[in-house]
């Protein structure tokens, strides 16, 4: 029987050697700086992994009970204009170490502040009706 493991490794350099084979220099999860010599017979035992994408998470964390949660109006421009990178995450805080969440919100907001507004409270019950759940 024959046993399958993977690593994942970010790859820091490749130096071609000859004809089909390079010396690859990566590092491993902990840190630790390693390098193999690939040749073609090992192309069938690669996986290439593709970086996921950046996010941008902004998270609130209100005591259990508030009515409203402050976001500020950059954060605001932020979520508007890099609407596909943004998650708002509204995290509830219990008063003995308690936490109910995280909340996360695509697409919070829906329009940009008006001129001269630094912040905007929301109502957290509002924004919770929009939230999809994640543990």
């Amino acid at each position: 029987m024959r046993f399958f493991y993977s690593v994942v490794a970010t790859i820091v350099a490749v130096v071609p050697i000859a004809e089909g084979a390079v010396h690859v220099f990566y590092k491993t999860p902990d840190g630790t700086l390693s390098d193999r010599l690939l040749g073609r017979a090992d192309e069938v035992t690669i996986g290439i992994a593709t970086q996921p994408e950046a996010r941008h998470i902004e998270v609130k964390g209100c005591v259990q009970g508030a009515g409203t949660v402050t976001i500020t109006r950059n954060e605001m421009l932020y979520a508007l204009n890099q609407a596909d990178k943004f998650l708002l995450d509204v995290m509830l805080l219990g008063e003995s170490e308690g936490v109910e969440g995280p909340y996360y919100l695509r697409n919070p907001f829906e329009a940009v502040p008006g001129w001269g507004v630094s912040s905007v409270n929301f109502e957290i019950r509002e924004l919770l009706k929009k939230a999809e759940i994640q543990c």
